[in-house]
């Protein structure tokens, strides 16, 4: 129901592992892509604290967008605080969920509609009380209603 996100520096192992998104039964369905981060926002000011964070504590808006234009545009990319809502996200989150850094990827693989072109990860490190997990949501489902075009959802890590 919700999509699984994994995260590898290692680019050509991903690519070498894609599967056809026909090969499974027809009860499943399959979109796998290869993502390059090309920018990011860290927020100013002392986060040492916050790089100790246990992985527990960790929290990640995901937005992502599609695009009919199967090639990525220059122009997407330099605008992509403005139409994304980076922006929005940077100036309004609560300081108290500890916003490390906001990055945009872009697509290199698969070359399908049915994939997001552009992704944006959004990673808190004090997401640490029920009440800051439920502040994280909050904030998600707000721009959600209010200002959101694409898919957003709030994942934490699975030690699995």
């Amino acid at each position: 129901m919700f999509p699984l996100i994994h995260f590898s520096e290692d680019r050509n192992s991903l690519q070498k592992r894609l599967t056809d998104e026909y090969l499974l039964d027809n009860g499943y369905l399959l979109h796998q892509g290869v993502y390059r981060e090309v920018r990011s926002i860290c927020p100013e000011g002392e986060l040492h604290e916050l790089e100790k964070a246990l992985p527990q504590h960790v929290g990640y808006i995901i937005l992502g967008f599609k695009s009919i234009d199967r090639n990525f545009s220059q122009v997407m990319v330099n605008s992509w605080k403005d139409w994304t809502g980076a922006r929005y996200i940077y100036m309004y989150l609560p300081d108290e969920l500890g916003l490390t850094r906001i990055s945009f990827f872009t697509r290199e693989a698969p070359d399908s509609l049915n994939m997001f072109m552009y992704v944006v990860l959004v990673e808190c490190r004090a997401v640490n009380t029920r009440e800051r997990q439920l502040r994280l949501l909050d904030f998600a489902q707000r721009m959600r209603v209010e200002r959101m075009s694409g898919y957003i959802s709030v994942y934490g890590i699975s030690q699995e």
